[in-house]
C-alpha cells in the first residue's frame, strides 16, 4: 500500500504523529508470522522521512530506490542517498521510494 505518506499530512488540520500511529497500527494488526510491505515516497512527508532516518520503527528490512531518469527508471540506493531526493524535484512525483518490510514474529 502506498497511502501512509498522506496520513496526517494531506489534511486541512495537519496533526503530527499520525503517520507513525498508522504504521504502528498496521504492525499491530499483523498475524503472527505476518509480513507488511509498505512503500512510501521520501522527500514528501517530513514525518515519514524522520521515521525512516531515525529508525523510529524497527522494520525487519528496508530497501531504497532512487529515480534515475525521466523514463521512470529506478536504481537501488542507500537510505542516506534516498533521503537527499525531494518529491517533485528533478523528476515529477516521487524521486526516491522506501520499501519498509515488517515481519511479525511468532509469540
Amino acid at each position: 500500500m502506498s497511502t501512509i505518506e498522506h496520513v496526517g499530512f494531506d489534511e486541512e488540520d495537519k496533526e503530527g504523529g499520525k503517520s507513525k500511529k498508522a504504521l504502528l497500527k498496521i504492525i499491530e494488526l499483523l498475524n503472527n508470522n505476518g509480513t507488511a510491505i509498505i512503500t512510501v515516497p521520501l522527500g514528501y512527508n517530513p514525518e515519514i522521512d524522520s521515521i525512516v532516518m531515525n529508525n523510529e520503527i524497527n522494520f525487519t528490512k528496508k530497501y531504497f530506490l532512487k529515480r534515475v531518469s525521466i523514463l521512470n527508471l529506478w536504481k537501488e540506493t542507500t537510505m542516506h542517498e534516498a533521503l537527499k531526493h525531494k518529491y517533485g524535484l528533478k523528476y515529477p512525483a516521487a524521486n526516491s521510494v522506501a520499501f519498509l518490510i515488517y515481519k511479525k514474529s511468532e509469540k
